[in-house]
Order: C-alpha cells, then sequence, then structure tokens
C-alpha cells in the first residue's frame, strides 16, 4: 500500500432499527418492512436514537471481540462499553464480516491506519 492509500469501513448492519447484523436488515427491507418507531416524548437528549432502536447480539459482538484478544478481556470491555461504544464497534465488526480482506488490508496499513467514526 502507499502513504497515501484510504480504505473506507462503512458498517451499517449492526446500528439498523430491529435489526443486529445485515442479513436481518435485508431481510426487513425485502419484506417491505420497517423497525422505526416514533420516539416517546420526553426530555431533550433523553436516549441515543431518535426513530428506533438497535438489535445489538452482545453475544456476537463479545465473540468477535475475544477471538482478537481475550475471553476475560472481551468481557471486562463490554461491561464497561457504553452504547456510543458497542454500537461503532458492531458496526465496524459486522462489516470487516461482510468484506473478506478488508482486516488484512487494515492490519496491513499498520500504525498508519487511523479510524474515523462519524
Amino acid at each position: 500500500m502507499n502513504a497515501d492509500d484510504r480504505i473506507a469501513v462503512f458498517g451499517w448492519g449492526a446500528v439498523a432499527p430491529g435489526c443486529p447484523d445485515v442479513p436481518s436488515l435485508r431481510a426487513l427491507a425485502e419484506r417491505g418492512q420497517s423497525a422505526l418507531a416514533a420516539p416517546p416524548l420526553g426530555p431533550v437528549g433523553e436516549g441515543l436514537f431518535v426513530v428506533g432502536e438497535p438489535s445489538l447480539d452482545e453475544a456476537r459482538l463479545e465473540r468477535w471481540f475475544a477471538s482478537r484478544t481475550s475471553v476475560p478481556r472481551a468481557a471486562q470491555w463490554l461491561a464497561r462499553a457504553g452504547d456510543c461504544v458497542r454500537f461503532p464497534t458492531a458496526a465496524c465488526a459486522e462489516a470487516l464480516q461482510c468484506q473478506p480482506g478488508l482486516e488484512e488490508a487494515l492490519r496491513a496499513l499498520g500504525p498508519r491506519g487511523r479510524v474515523v467514526l462519524g
């Protein structure tokens, strides 16, 4: 890879309302259904999502994390991480699983690699 090579990772399955992964989201869309719902009225800033609640498979996320570190470390991370960390991490894990070779390309960047969440 060259010094100016860039890799964009877009993860969307883990953060889609009602869908823990891309196949679930695809099936929901193919059925013409939606998991979107009107948010409960409450104080401004209450909750993270305004139109639906994502369905995060925590056991799957923990297995993914443990395969890269250790089971105790993954459990510790999951216990401490809030939704603002869990959902983007799950989305990134989903993207890496959907695109064979992407993780190896990111690892090849080494210290030149950057993760940007938006």
